[in-house]
């Protein structure tokens, strides 16, 4: 809330951001009551706090002042769907795990417990640098901004984000977040480090000598007698990436895990 020019003058004064575009909004008063309150330094801010929420929403409700917002959204649609239209947007590929993941053993079971947290992969449009749409994968297309669905060409430019966009199941081998996967695999290193130092070794028995074929042994301090002498002792960073092998478009993995 600012004075105005005059005697007893103020203006309400909102700063708005739609899809970007920043205007300051404003709306006058004579309420020199009101603005006695908004320059009360003694003012509790909880009560202030809430003062200006109830000033927003009322402005909010002016209808000079929605249109304001309405114009700034419709103008922003023209500039978006223009772009699209003339192919002065990319689509970038994007990804983002906050999991929490720890690996323990539950009887003779080596198992990950993972807590999901903003795990996700999947297509971003952008236009002039901006965030403007996005399709993740396991989820529906959307937009990210106020857009006027009314805007002339809008059916044609959604249309075509949507087919270039379009995600099928096996897309990102099938959804993998590349984080993710790297986030497993330091979990399992710092859970094999910790046996390690408690005495256990890290051993690979290749069975019948196929690379794809194996067992990944954890062998406590008390069986080491146990350890064959055709195994091969592994680092912690080696056993876990052959602990995770799940092979690939031309090989298919058989390994497996044993504790003794």
């Amino acid at each position: 809330m600012r004075k105005a020019s005059g005697y007893g003058s103020y203006n309400y004064v909102m700063d708005v951001s739609v899809n970007g575009e920043n205007i300051t909004l404003t709306k006058f008063t004579h309420d020199s009551m009101d603005y006695d309150y908004y320059t009360d330094l003694e003012y509790q801010s909880h009560n202030f706090n809430n003062w200006v929420k109830r000033r927003v929403i009322w402005m909010l409700e002016d209808e000079k002042i929605k249109e304001e917002i309405i114009e700034m959204t419709k103008n922003e649609s023209m500039v978006i769907v223009e772009k699209i239209n003339n192919g002065e947007y990319t689509i970038e590929t994007r990804s983002e795990c906050g999991c929490s993941i720890s690996w323990g053993l539950n009887g003779e079971e080596l198992i990950a417990d993972v807590c999901t947290d903003c795990c996700w992969i999947g297509y971003i449009l952008v236009v002039d640098g901006e965030d403007v749409a996005q399709h993740v994968y396991g989820e529906s297309f959307e937009w990210l901004i106020d857009i006027d669905r009314f805007t002339d060409g809008f059916e044609d430019a959604e249309e075509k984000i949507i087919d270039e966009m379009n995600i099928g199941d096996f897309t990102f081998d099938s959804g993998t977040v590349p984080e993710h996967e790297e986030a497993v695999e330091k979990s399992l290193i710092e859970f094999l480090e910790e046996k390690e130092s408690e005495g256990y070794n890290l051993m690979r028995d290749n069975l019948d000598g196929f690379a794809n074929q194996y067992t990944c042994v954890l062998v406590s301090s008390d069986s080491i007698d146990e350890i064959d002498e055709d195994w091969d002792e592994l680092t912690p960073e080696e056993w876990a990436s052959e602990f995770l092998y799940k092979g690939d478009a031309a090989t298919q993995a058989y390994n497996s895990f044993k504790l003794i």
